[in-house]
């Protein structure tokens, strides 16, 4: 699997960032417990987890990282990459055929739920079924639900991001509280 690709005017990773580290060497807090969830959260610092705190899930899914990790002024992308604005993932989606079809074109064609909805990865954009943690530090939605930070703000504690699930072919854009874990992907600057 390549690690990024050009879709449309755009370059993406293709695979969900999975740093422990800012660009400067700073680390990334792992945060494993439902308290310790909750207090980052509140105070607005930098965590990341592996879903259901299980390294197990590392390899195909990636980290989950709240908005706070995500937008850190010190860079979680690689350099030369960043966090994508809720525009450029408008941008994205309408290359690939607009919101309503192209999630079946960005989604594996494995590891999600079983549906009528599958993906067939058209894009190469390799979309897995990663789940997110709340902000009360639960889990949920493994195998049925895509979720993918923004860097843009919606409203003081609330951040806008993109979602793809095993029961339609539609890509949704929602806003959520920046203590939500979602994995993320980088665009070239």
């Amino acid at each position: 699997m390549k690690y990024s690709k050009k879709i449309g005017k755009q370059e993406w990773t293709t695979l969900n960032l999975n740093v422990v580290v800012f660009s400067n060497g700073d680390p990334i807090n792992e945060i494993k417990t439902k308290e310790e969830w909750i207090i980052a959260n509140k105070e607005g610092r930098p965590g990341w987890c592996f879903y259901n705190n299980d390294k197990e899930n590392e390899q195909i899914y990636g980290r989950l990282y709240n908005w706070y990790a995500v937008t850190d002024e010190r860079g979680i992308c690689p350099k030369g990459w960043h966090i994508p604005s809720d525009n450029e993932w408008g941008e994205l989606i309408e290359s690939i055929g607009g919101y309503k079809k192209a999630g079946k074109l960005m989604k594996s064609n494995s590891l999600w739920q079983e549906s009528c909805n599958l993906g067939n990865n058209q894009s190469e954009f390799n979309v897995f079924p990663s789940g997110y943690r709340n902000f009360y530090g639960d889990f949920f939605f493994l195998q049925q639900h895509a979720y993918f930070w923004s860097k843009t703000e919606h409203y003081n504690h609330l951040a806008w991001y993109h979602t793809m699930d095993f029961m339609t072919d539609e890509v949704l854009r929602y806003y959520n509280v920046k203590g939500n874990g979602f994995p993320c992907r980088c665009i070239r600057d």
